[in-house]
């Protein structure tokens, strides 16, 4: 059986889906590093060769190349700070900073995962969206300076962790009332994971989270017919994919579209299956606040309590 390097699985993948180099390495580094690296001529950095290989929809954890000590102890303590933040867990400003001030200075990848987890502190400390959001654009323009609202292209390839940051943008862009632009960046995320270019990892874990919140934001404006559809394709997609993450919000806002649209009692069964999985999960006072929100357009009684 061949035997590949990362830069020849990196050229063969790039030609196969006919990715010119200059799309590929935008942000990441020069043509001339990546033709080095694809010829075996240039040992790619662990953090250039991940954002590589992210663009080009490639698992991360197939390849294996030399790090300092030093990158390795950021390596760790961002499998800390990920950690904890996904548990919406106590302060990481001392991580944070111990983060930053290793010796090795910082390299453009540790930038951005540095300002983008100092955005997600602030949000979690209640933090004002315009205090917010600069971390987010900060962090994204580092691998695409070009970035612009009003023009994102269709043609560019991201990595995941890029991917996540318009994410955040858009939640700012949103909590700021500028509610076309937010959904303009969701719409064009949600384009874009469809679109095939992305692992299937980073889909499972990324997609039904774009699809949440574009439907919240249906449900917020009226649109039910859209709210519906979105939230439909999302229930489909996590049931399909075993993934549980958004499961109770997909149906909720597939029962209370349907209960706007008229269509009270297919509306009630899904209501009542996000909340007994809000119940399992252990949401209780996510399950009230739901149970309320619902209470104040039909006479409701949670399933626990029929």
């Amino acid at each position: 059986m061949p035997q590949y390097s990362v830069g020849q699985a990196i050229k063969c993948t790039r030609e196969r889906k006919d990715i010119s180099q200059a799309i590929l390495c935008d942000g990441i580094c020069s043509i001339a590093t990546l033709s080095k690296i694809e010829n075996g001529q240039r040992n790619p950095s662990a953090n250039v060769m991940e954002a590589l290989l992210e663009r080009l929809g490639l698992p991360i954890g197939l390849y294996n190349v030399p790090v300092t000590e030093v990158r390795f102890q950021r390596a760790v303590l961002e499998q800390k700070i990920t950690h904890i933040l996904a548990g919406l867990g106590k302060d990481i400003s001392a991580l944070l900073n111990e983060y930053a001030n290793l010796p090795e200075p910082m390299d453009k990848f540790e930038q951005q995962f540095h300002l983008q987890m100092t955005g997600i502190q602030n949000y979690l400390k209640h933090s004002a969206p315009e205090e917010i959001l600069p971390y987010y654009i900060q962090a994204l323009k580092i691998t695409f300076p070009e970035y612009d609202l009003e023009k994102l292209p269709k043609e560019k390839y991201f990595t995941s962790f890029e991917l996540i940051i318009l994410n955040n943008i858009a939640l700012e862009e949103h909590r700021l009332g500028k509610k076309d632009e937010a959904e303009k960046i969701l719409l064009f995320l949600k384009e874009y994971y469809e679109s095939g270019k992305i692992d299937d990892a980073s889909m499972e874990k990324e997609y039904p989270i774009v699809l949440a919140n574009l439907s919240n934001w249906m449900e917020a404006t009226g649109r039910f017919e859209e709210e519906y559809e979105i939230s439909k394709a999302g229930l489909e997609f996590c049931i399909r994919r075993g993934k549980l993450s958004v499961l109770e919000v997909m149906a909720f806002n597939i029962g209370y579209s349907l209960i706007q649209l008229g269509r009270k009692d297919e509306g009630i069964k899904y209501i009542d299956q996000a909340f007994s999985l809000m119940e399992l999960k252990g949401q209780k006072e996510r399950l009230q606040k739901g149970i309320e929100y619902v209470q104040k357009i039909i006479p409701y009684t949670a399933p626990s309590h029929k």
